[in-house]
């Protein structure tokens, strides 16, 4: 249902669309209208018991009352993770290979996800790397990633003598080759792969 364009819809697949991401169909009812629908199997009285899920959410968002953040769409995957209701979700590999920005309150366990993902990520990868800026806690992972027969690359701050998120004025091509420089330098590359 996520892949159309929601205003070819009808009203009722685009309370569908905007409901399911803001949890509107998290307990049981919910996902049994979903199912109706999935199927093709919907009628006016589960159209109105859809409004009448979706309504309250769009009330509360008018007045800035739902949070900010969307529920995952992911369907599964090789990752597993723990959500805050104490409930699982997985994501597919893929989604590690672009950009991830982790944010959260000291204390909440930022490190211990990322340690946690960086341990799955050893069954499917040679070579993984980390960056750390304040905390040495992932360089005590090496040996460990040694014995499941992969490299864990764990550079700090002082090695690198600059930020790598933070390009500055530069152009983003030129930041990227000076990054690239940088880290030849420091893992003292000289074109062949690292064992």
């Amino acid at each position: 249902m996520n892949d159309h364009n929601p205003s070819e819809l009808g009203p009722v697949f685009q309370d569908i669309l905007w409901g399911e991401p803001r949890g509107a169909f998290d307990h049981p009812a919910g996902q049994s209208l979903l199912k109706i629908y999935r199927h093709g199997a919907g009628n006016e009285l589960t159209d109105k018991m859809v409004h009448d899920l979706v309504r309250p959410l769009s009330i509360r968002e008018q007045f800035g009352h739902l949070p900010p953040f969307l529920k995952t769409r992911f369907r599964g995957g090789q990752i597993r993770v723990q959500d805050l209701n104490n409930g699982w979700f997985s994501f597919p590999l893929e989604c590690l290979a672009k950009h991830l920005l982790l944010l959260a309150t000291t204390g909440a366990g930022k490190t211990a996800l990322t340690i946690y993902l960086g341990l799955h990520l050893a069954f499917y990868t040679l070579t993984l790397w980390f960056i750390e800026f304040f905390k040495r806690t992932y360089r005590h992972l090496v040996p460990l990633f040694a014995l499941l027969g992969r490299q864990l690359i764990v550079l700090q701050r002082q090695s690198l003598k600059i930020n790598p998120l933070q390009a500055g004025p530069c152009d983003l091509r030129a930041h990227q080759a000076m990054m690239t420089d940088q880290l030849v330098y420091v893992l003292e590359v000289s074109g062949e792969v690292l064992p």
